[in-house]
């Protein structure tokens, strides 16, 4: 896990979907879901369910 994930996990979550984010971080929704998959991985555990219309924070997305 690094800073930027982190960074991009709580900006996800501000802006409440990943094109908002990304546009705000002048990044690329790919890249950015990319880099909350990654730290996903990284802790084991599912941060955010999504589907191709839908975002919502998991519980434990809540917790972390």
């Amino acid at each position: 896990m690094n800073l930027n994930q982190l960074k991009m996990f709580v900006t996800v979550i501000e802006h409440q979907g990943f094109s908002a984010a990304a546009r705000h971080l002048n990044f690329s929704p790919t890249s950015v879901s990319k880099q909350i998959k990654s730290l996903e991985a990284i802790l084991g555990i599912q941060l955010i369910q999504r589907t191709s219309t839908t975002f919502e924070v998991t519980d434990v997305g809540n917790l972390f």
